[in-house]
């Protein structure tokens, strides 16, 4: 796979990321989360709507050279989780989603990736 660097790195910084969480903030929270959720986190975040730079640090801190590397990823992780209960696999549910603060506008496009390829409402 011509992504597995990128996705090694981000699972790395996902791992990480989610040792953190767990080691301190999990244990004072009901939440649930996982290294996907917070991949899929920043890849929404650097896929949306706002500044380039954002979007750059965010390729930085994940090692990745482009938006689509991102989204590639993101879209092995979903199949990963994909329900399989017809066939007798698994049966993973994830939620995802954006907040926006409402003084800000969201254009069609963010608005339509945010829906139809991250399944966030």
């Amino acid at each position: 796979m011509e992504d597995e660097g990128a996705m090694k790195k981000q699972n790395e910084v996902a791992m990480i990321l989610s040792w953190h969480l767990f080691s301190t903030v999990a244990k004072h929270s009901n939440n649930v989360f996982s290294p996907a959720s917070i991949t899929a986190v920043f890849t929404m975040m650097a896929s949306g709507p706002g500044s380039s730079l954002i979007s750059d640090q965010i390729l930085s801190f994940l090692g990745s050279s482009s938006i689509d590397e991102l989204n590639s990823v993101f879209r092995v992780i979903t199949t990963v989780f994909a329900d399989g209960s017809n066939i007798g696999g698994p049966t993973i549910k994830v939620a995802n989603g954006a907040w926006i603060d409402q003084s800000f506008s969201i254009d069609s496009s963010s608005k339509n990736l945010f829906e139809n390829f991250f399944k966030a409402d």
